[in-house]
């Protein structure tokens, strides 16, 4: 019965400890996200407007993301660019992507797409990548072609190293955690387990050949005074 008792507590144990673990990198994948983009300060524009130009405060947004994770899709920039002429209207409108010497940029190679009606970059990267001080460039038509460029920015798409080790990290202390508490709790199981062998080791069996005397109970003895009579001469 003891050992049955210690073993269900030892199995138990080493359930508890692998639950903690597992939960432990759950809770490290619930809480790691994925870079997407954010915006950063912005750079001057290396490249010649021609009859359209991007409203100066519009700055792209970095594009930082991991390989085989979605980013977020970016905003809509059609209402970022004005013709230089503002009483007059662009049309036509189309975006593209070009170097600092205005080479086209694909984003396709790569997983991403440019929605080029609205300059919007989504998609879900397939590959490791890094695009250094690329620009937006509109190109439209107002009574002749006009162009403008953006201010550059960068797209970088990792591997996400730094997560697999979060969650590694996190796996580790969860075990480590459920290794203490099996350990706590298996030493006063143990203690408690060694108690009860100490008392019933402590009931001693007697030696062979001897008879334990049994106790036996008082007898009351009453004793009968004797009177004894003189008898009288």
């Amino acid at each position: 019965m003891k050992t049955n008792k210690m073993t269900k507590f030892i199995l138990g144990s080493i359930f508890l400890s692998t639950s903690i673990a597992c939960l432990s990198c759950f809770a490290s994948n619930m809480h790691t996200t994925s870079l997407n983009y954010k915006i950063t300060a912005s750079t001057s524009n290396a490249l010649t407007d021609n009859g359209a130009k991007f409203d100066e405060g519009f700055s792209p947004a970095n594009i930082l993301g991991n390989k085989d994770k979605a980013i977020s899709a970016t905003n809509d920039i059609t209402s970022k660019v004005k013709p230089t002429d503002t009483s007059k209207t662009i049309v036509n409108l189309r975006f593209a992507l070009v170097d600092e010497d205005d080479k086209s940029i694909s984003l396709s190679d790569i997983g991403l797409t440019l929605e080029d009606t609205k300059g919007i970059i989504k998609g879900t990267p397939t590959k490791t990548t890094e695009l250094k001080n690329i620009h937006f460039k509109a190109t439209g038509e107002v009574d002749t072609p006009v162009w403008a460029y953006s201010k550059a920015f960068n797209i970088e798409i990792t591997e996400k190293k730094e997560e697999k080790s979060l969650i590694w990290l996190w796996g580790l202390l969860g075990g480590i955690g459920g290794l203490a508490i099996t350990s706590t709790m298996f030493g006063i199981m143990y203690s408690k387990f060694r108690s009860k062998d100490i008392k019933s080791e402590n009931k001693q069996e007697p030696a062979e050949g001897k008879s334990e005397k049994t106790p036996t109970k008082p007898v009351s003895t009453s004793t009968k005074s004797v009177s004894k009579t003189k008898s009288v001469k």
